[in-house]
């Protein structure tokens, strides 16, 4: 089969101000559909991969054309779903007869309701994609019946009734899956995290597990939306095979520093400290950064990271008053942040924290004390992002009972304000991003730091592109006010 995956062509003036963008926006590899790609090239298929980040859509259009394929697969997260609908039906204008598929988050949470809402579509993939679509090819090569396929919805194409399959259990062992299909990216070297989040280019991110053991109110989990029974569980690769994609990449590729993308990277320690082992036995000359909670982290581990080269940890904070944690669901503290904050700078490491301003019962002053507190912990890096009620999670919701909520799709991003407390108005959301990230990068300890640690190009690039930034927030009073900068989807 002539299989395609793409994700639909977007432009950063959609979601980030112009003023800040060069010092946040970020091209990340679309691991979800490089990991299908690449299972199903091990099945013998022929494949292409097409990011729309890096595309208009008309170029996307002539691309699949040229490609001729059998079948179409479209990533959609919620803010790419209007644009997932739109390819679909100018695909099929092109080509009657192709099977398209869409996958993702967002999809994963409407299901049924994307083939009511787009026509063009044939199916959906209820979650993880890789055996799914294996299956799915096999089916559509022999031109058998999709009744019975485990993890799709899809529409009868004599009938046009949408049918229902039971969802596919998730993928226990994770080291069946190949490494993802990176050899299949067009524009690999155009990958870049935002400035002052890496040490060395070029960059690759490696999923080491899969899954979560929290329930934060704002964050899709797969797991939970597939069957309840993977609530708050975790799927781990082994150390050995975790390595093995490592040392591939920096050997085959040149890569030269990892992103680890889990969503909690130091769940288990003695398999962190194996992946640790491993890379120092190897001799694998790389860099790397991950995620963690605050309550799962110990110094012991910290500087056994550090010394396999871990240099960054982002911990989400979110908040730094304990009633607005709580209402998130976090089950951590201000002492247990202030604790993994002061442990990783003692070992060594960068620490990041994000916040976010807009949750449910938030006020304008716990706001201001949440700026405080991301001071007086004094990361290396702090981002101030608002709330965004994503379908799929517990916040999607609870925000229609109370607040005002923007419910277009396309302004579901951290930039857009789309969700407002009763408690606030969206002025004062907008207000607290300028004043925290004024406060914050605006001092004059945190500048002089930041000079003294320049030692690569990579943090002059970074500073630069942060002094920009601030130059703007600083003259632009609506610098984040994005009814004011953000381009209109589709606006060319």
């Amino acid at each position: 089969m002539r299989c395609l995956l793409l994700v639909p062509a977007w432009e950063v003036a959609e979601i980030y101000s112009p003023g800040t963008a060069g010092s946040q926006v970020s091209f990340q590899h679309p691991d979800g559909i490089l990991s299908v790609a690449a299972y199903l090239k091990a099945q013998g298929h022929s494949l292409r991969v097409l990011d729309g980040a890096f595309r208009d859509h008309e170029n996307l259009l002539a691309e699949v054309d040229r490609f001729a394929p059998d079948w179409v697969g479209i990533y959609a997260n919620t803010p790419l779903w209007n644009k997932a609908q739109q390819t679909a039906r100018d695909i099929r204008a092109r080509m009657p007869e192709v099977f398209i598929s869409v996958g993702g988050p967002c999809p994963i949470a409407y299901r049924a309701r994307c083939l009511d809402e787009c026509e063009a579509l044939d199916a959906v993939d209820i979650g993880e994609g890789e055996l799914t679509s294996a299956e799915l090819m096999e089916r559509l090569e022999k031109k058998q019946d999709l009744k019975g396929l485990h993890g799709i919805v899809y529409r009868d194409r004599s009938t046009r009734e949408i049918i229902a399959n039971p969802p596919r259990a998730l993928i226990k062992n994770l080291d069946i899956l190949p490494p993802p299909a990176i050899e299949l990216l067009d524009f690999r070297e155009r990958y870049v995290s935002p400035p002052g989040t890496y040490r060395r280019t070029p960059i690759i991110n490696v999923h080491s597990s899969r899954g979560c053991i929290n329930d934060c109110t704002f964050c899709f989990q797969l797991g939970a939306n597939v069957d309840p029974k993977y609530a708050r569980t975790m799927r781990y690769r082994s150390p050995e095979h975790v390595v093995d994609e490592i040392e591939s990449r920096v050997k085959e590729f040149g890569y030269k520093e990892v992103r680890f993308l889990d969503d909690m990277f130091i769940v288990d320690h003695k398999r962190v400290r194996r992946i640790c082992q491993l890379i120092k036995e190897r001799n694998i000359d790389v860099t790397w950064y991950c995620s963690s909670r605050v309550d799962i982290v110990t110094p012991d581990i910290l500087k056994e990271m550090r010394s396999a080269g871990c240099w960054a940890i982002l911990y989400g904070v979110e908040s730094g008053v304990q009633k607005n944690l709580d209402m998130l669901r976090k089950r951590t503290t201000l002492d247990q942040i202030r604790a993994a904050v002061r442990w990783a700078k003692e070992a060594g490491i960068k620490v990041y924290t994000p916040f976010i301003f807009g949750i449910p019962g938030e006020t304008f002053e716990e706001g201001l004390q949440s700026i405080e507190f991301a001071i007086e912990l004094d990361p290396y890096i702090a981002n101030f992002n608002t709330l965004t009620p994503l379908p799929g999670t517990d916040l999607y919701e609870q925000v229609q009972r109370e607040g005002s909520w923007e419910s277009d799709t396309d302004h579901a991003t951290f930039q857009h304000a789309a969700y407002v407390p009763s408690t606030m108005t969206k002025d004062q959301l907008i207000q607290l991003r300028s004043i925290a990230f004024k406060r914050f990068y605006g001092r004059p300890k945190y500048v002089v730091r930041r000079l003294l640690d320049i030692r690569t190009r990579s943090d002059v690039r970074a500073l630069l592109s942060g002094a920009q930034s601030m130059a703007h927030i600083f003259l632009n009073k609506n610098i984040f006010n994005p009814d004011l900068f953000m381009k209109a989807p589709g606006d060319h």
